[in-house]
């Protein structure tokens, strides 16, 4: 039997959609996830999937800006230091097109996004269930906005 045919998860100046089935708790949202680093966007791809999320990736400021050019996007999961620009330019970039996009951080230093208003911020590395949770979360607006606006998070165990 012949192997399927794959396509593969990153090509320059492509963005990939892929739909996952829908569970009630979150719903059918656009993710756009844009990360660089290629290991780290496939595994969060699958896992925000598996949470009945559809998911665009991005592994560029450039790829990310067509997708939010082309496409409504209702989440924006994004590294802060990507080729092109940073995370916190392509999410007011996200903001002036969409006002209401959720913007989430990933980063390795927090500190960084400090200041940022309305945005969650998960510490890398970060728990994909816990990252999926906080979307969900932050969609029906179940954080308070004082909490949305200095969220940080991390693969450690955390009460909402």
């Amino acid at each position: 039997m012949p192997e399927p045919l794959q396509t593969p998860v990153a090509q320059q100046a492509t963005v990939q959609a892929i739909v996952a089935p829908v569970p009630e708790k979150i719903g059918r949202r656009t993710v756009l996830l844009v990360e660089d680093d290629a290991l780290i966007r496939i595994n969060t791809a699958e896992m925000l999937q598996d949470a009945g999320l559809i998911v665009v990736e991005a592994g560029s400021a450039e790829e990310a800006k067509a997708a939010l050019q082309t496409m409504a996007v209702d989440v924006l999961v994004t590294d802060l230091n990507l080729p092109g620009a940073s995370g916190c330019e392509l999410a007011a970039e996200a903001r002036a097109l969409r006002p209401t996009t959720l913007i989430v951080y990933a980063t390795g230093d927090p500190s960084s996004v400090v200041g940022e208003q309305d945005a969650i911020v998960v510490s890398k590395p970060y728990d994909a269930a816990k990252l999926a949770k906080n979307i969900a979360e932050g969609e029906t607006g179940s954080f308070s906005e004082a909490k949305v606006a200095s969220r940080q998070t991390s693969g450690e165990e955390e009460e909402v």
